[in-house]
């Protein structure tokens, strides 16, 4: 058994749920042991939470006790990262009166789904936390699968981050991102400011990883890079890996001897000596430590910044047989990389490169500038992606092809300089009127009510559906009454490649300009995925970087097709 399980076995028990004041209750949870929070508070499948449970977990108890402010976490599936989060933000609304946790999953469904299947059951067996939510549901407190309020008005709240509302939900003190990676990007700032007001302050994120150096692994990198290293009897010391550290039982030996199980022919085992690797965590006859443990590989990270990887590596109940089976059912080698050994993945097979992207260039080009006067070949298609830093396209139908005129980002403190930019810029292209503006919904809610007064039943904003996956919107879905347009995010991307794939579209000569738009297209990246519960087999859309251009080329791209009635979704990729 662990010796940090060890120490908490021979401290006494101590339920901080009682009433507390608001400072006492912030000083407790700073202070108590969130483990022995756990012990003392949860019930799972009817029994209370045991130490004995941490004792086949050796590398969860020190993550769990982990206070980081800024905690970012790869993980593989089935590591129970996503409970350890739930632990985490119950013990705060159980402990703080008037605190508030804000659990953050891609999509409402799976927001829905987590309240059903993790969040109700938690409370339903805990009596400790049964009673502070029943305690507030008789005052007339709130309780349905997205809310729970707990007695001391403490709210427990699943949000989803690819909705119309884009993150602008009430202010919290902690926020989990689950699945980070396919989590709205430009929604992450909106939601991380309701943290701003806090004492506390937590944003925690959570993901099985996908492409190097981007998302939760950019974040990671960023951080202490926690990792769980062995240490052998023979001295070696390192992380356990794969292909390294799972071995081939000899020929002729017997498995149960390599630590695997009769019949197995693989095991895990030491990569300088051999010999099999115990993964618990033990102390030896001088009370050195062997077996597992954490070990910080940046440890002079920014204070308040921590990162972690939990992998199926870990799993004392995952033999090194069964893990080299699974490689056998993932049809992907990238889905195998990411959800079983926690390790991004960069395919071989790259969308567009930019030899793609520049062989659309034509010399007789150059930019067209709207400030010289208007655009008089065709009508106008812009496209704006809001931010800090907000990027424009525009281009217009000519000569029977797409042309780009213009791409600007701006860079202006004030959003009031990037609104009143966008809305000069449409105004000088296309003095006419014969233009269609359709701008970021995510992020630029205040931004586009500003231009829809400007000009009225030209400028849209554009949404992607909230359950991609299910969504039949191949098209896009223009509600003119509302100002609004839906489109379908990966076929739509694949579609925005495709015209330079099969040179639809006419580009500048080359320019440094140029050079920005290029790269924020080749940074896309459409990956392939199977439902391990239905076989389905789908795609989505990962970047590799900066995708800004990329996304406002989309916005002028459906633009230009709602100007001219031509519709290619024929050429989206097979």
């Amino acid at each position: 058994m662990s010796p940090h399980i060890r120490s908490l076995e021979s401290e006494p028990a101590n339920d901080l749920l009682a009433e507390v004041t608001n400072a006492g209750g912030l000083w407790a949870w700073q202070h108590h042991d969130p483990v022995r929070w756990i012990v003392s508070n949860r019930v799972l499948r009817g029994r209370p939470f045991s130490l004995t449970r941490f004792g086949r977990r050796p590398y969860l108890p020190e993550y769990l006790q982990d206070m980081s402010p800024d905690k970012d976490t790869i993980k593989s599936r089935q590591m129970e990262i996503s409970e350890a989060e739930l632990n985490h933000n119950l013990r705060l609304v159980s402990m703080v009166p008037h605190s508030v946790v804000m659990h953050v999953f891609p999509t409402s469904k799976l927001a829905v789904r987590f309240g059903r299947e993790r969040l109700n059951p938690s409370i339903k067996e805990s009596p400790a936390l049964s009673r502070r939510l029943m305690s507030a549901r008789e005052s007339g407190g709130a309780d349905n699968v997205q809310m729970k309020q707990f007695a001391g008005t403490s709210f427990y709240v699943l949000e989803a981050s690819w909705t119309e509302y884009g993150g602008r939900s009430p202010s919290c003190d902690s926020i989990t991102f689950d699945e980070y990676d396919a989590a709205n990007p430009r929604a992450e700032q909106v939601f991380a400011e309701s943290t701003s007001h806090s004492e506390i302050g937590h944003k925690h994120r959570i993901s099985t990883p996908t492409l190097p150096k981007i998302g939760i692994h950019g974040r990671f990198l960023g951080g202490t890079q926690h990792t769980w290293h062995y240490k052998c009897h023979c001295g070696h010391e390192s992380e356990i890996a794969w292909p390294d550290s799972v071995l081939e039982v000899p020929a002729g030996k017997d498995p149960e001897f390599y630590g695997a199980k009769p019949g197995d022919q693989h095991y895990y085992g030491c990569q300088k000596c051999g010999a099999p690797l115990d993964r618990g965590v033990h102390l030896d006859e001088t009370g050195g430590q062997y077996g597992g443990h954490w070990i910080a590989l940046n440890p002079k990270a920014p204070p308040g910044r921590s990162s972690w990887k939990i992998t199926q590596l870990m799993a004392p109940w995952i033999t090194a047989e069964r893990l080299y089976q699974k490689r056998q059912d993932y049809r992907f080698p990238h889905q195998w990389a990411n959800e079983a050994l926690g390790e991004p993945f960069l395919s071989d097979e790259v969308t567009v490169t930019d030899e793609d992207l520049w062989a659309c260039c034509r010399e007789e080009y150059d930019w067209v500038d709207g400030s010289r006067g208007p655009w008089t070949h065709g009508p106008i298609a812009m496209g704006v992606d809001w931010g800090d830093v907000s990027w424009i396209t525009i281009r217009s139908p000519y000569q029977g092809r797409s042309r780009l005129l213009w791409v600007e980002k701006i860079t202006a403190a004030d959003p009031a300089e990037h609104t009143k930019r966008v809305g000069d810029l449409f105004a000088a292209y296309c003095r006419n009127g014969d233009g269609i503006l359709v701008c970021d919904a995510g992020y630029g809610k205040d931004r586009n009510a500003i231009l829809f007064k400007r000009f009225p039943g030209s400028v849209y904003a554009c949404y992607y559906p909230r359950e991609e996956r299910s969504s039949k919107v191949f098209r896009p879905a223009w509600q003119p009454a509302q100002s609004k347009v839906t489109v379908h995010r990966t076929a739509t991307i694949k579609l925005v490649l495709s015209e330079f794939l099969q040179r639809q579209i006419d580009l500048p000569y080359r320019s440094e300009r140029l050079g920005e738009f290029v790269d924020h297209h080749v940074n896309f990246q459409v990956l392939q995925y199977e439902d391990p519960k239905s076989g389905e087999i789908y795609e989505t859309v990962r970047s590799l970087g900066p995708d800004h251009y990329g996304h406002s080329n989309l916005y002028a791209m459906i633009a230009e097709e709602r100007l001219t009635g031509v519709v290619k979704r024929s050429l989206v990729l097979a």
